[in-house]
């Protein structure tokens, strides 16, 4: 059986959950905006950015 979450486990989590989500929403937002200013499509700028994130230093 699962023991039910203290409701400071609870807040905790939502605290996580909720940075998160604004946090994304901040990314994909600036993601859309580059992908605008250099004339690119979105989805390009969105996978530089994940290539970037995974390899780090790395040209190209």
């Amino acid at each position: 059986t699962r023991t039910p979450w203290t409701g400071s486990q609870t807040e905790t989590y939502e605290f996580a959950w909720r940075t998160w989500r604004t946090l994304a929403q901040e990314v994909q937002s600036a993601i859309t905006s580059h992908a605008a200013e250099q004339g690119t499509a979105r989805s390009q700028a969105e996978s530089d950015v994940k290539r970037a994130a995974r390899h780090p230093g790395a040209d190209g």
